[in-house]
């Protein structure tokens, strides 16, 4: 271009005087510092070039592109500014991130723990296996020390709120009940349309029937047994876990985007590395960038 002017080595050594003074101000890492350093005294040489353009002499240039950025303490003042910003956004961002992703595996394990390890299944056989100790005659099986032990579990058990008892062929088990329970407590319970336990739902837990059955001795059939008992609803606890889970994935994609971008690395393809593979995209931006680095040096 007609007119354009190089700053000369006179120059290039005021601007890096300038920029030398800048830096030795920041408290930063050396990396982010030589970072500062690069594009900084490409900015001023870009701007001295301009004012030359312009029709100034490379000394007032030089100048006029200095007092355009400020003076150095003025400077220091806004940059420590915006360095301190970006620590308490970035520091804050992961910690929430971090914190985020604790909280919903817990939150999503207990709900595993419990469906996997059966921990409702395991209250379930306990409770038959102390009915079973009552079991009468094959013409009474239910005893009243039966429902004396279904009450006492009911009253005592916070995770069990109905017990129903029936006698039914072995045949009929899982089969839609063919005759009401023989025993219910408490009496007054809401059957659903099929005359079970009626489910009872809440965003936590609900209240689901559970079966099981107390073998009759010398005959063909059962105790069918009934308990109303907690079980942690899939859309409570785990679906809140799974929500904190997918809000550090985002988090951690942010902070990470977040800090390739101060660093100048901040590209659409790493964005989206950190999006789809997250701390394992993190891990390999960080080798793939101080491998460079390592090269340049």
């Amino acid at each position: 271009m007609a007119g354009y002017i190089e700053p000369d080595a006179g120059i290039m050594k005021i601007i890096e005087k300038y920029v030398d003074e800048l830096c030795q101000r920041m408290d930063e890492p050396p990396e982010e510092i030589a970072d500062f350093r690069e594009e900084m005294t490409s900015n001023l040489a870009s701007s001295v070039r301009e004012f030359i353009d312009g029709g100034y002499s490379p000394r007032q240039a030089v100048e006029l592109a200095i007092e355009r950025f400020g003076d150095p303490r003025s400077l220091q003042e806004q940059l420590e500014e915006l360095y301190r910003v970006k620590k308490v956004f970035a520091t804050g961002l992961l910690k929430v991130a971090i914190a985020m992703a604790v909280i919903g595996m817990i939150l999503f394990w207990s709900f595993q723990m419990w469906e996997n390890y059966s921990l409702a299944h395991r209250s379930l056989e306990g409770i038959v296996a102390n009915l079973s100790q009552y079991v009468g005659s094959p013409q009474k099986p239910i005893t009243s020390e039966m429902t004396i032990e279904a009450i006492r579990i009911v009253e005592e058990m916070a995770t069990v709120k109905a017990i129903g008892l029936r006698v039914i062929p072995r045949e009929k088990l899982g089969h839609t009940p063919i005759k009401k329970y023989d025993y219910l407590y408490p009496a007054k319970q809401e059957l659903d349309k099929y005359g079970f336990l009626a489910w009872e739902g809440g965003f936590w837990f609900n209240f689901r029937d559970m079966r099981s059955t107390v073998e009759i001795p010398g005959t063909n059939q059962v105790i069918e047994v009934h308990v109303k008992q907690m079980k942690m609803d899939v859309n409570g606890i785990p679906g809140v876990g799974i929500l904190l889970i997918f809000g550090y994935w985002i988090l951690f994609a942010a902070w990470a985007s977040l800090n390739a971008f101060y660093n100048g690395h901040g590209t659409p393809a790493w964005v989206l590395v950190f999006i789809v593979f997250n701390i394992v995209g993190y891990w390999m931006y960080l080798s793939i960038t101080r491998k460079k680095k390592g090269v340049r040096a």
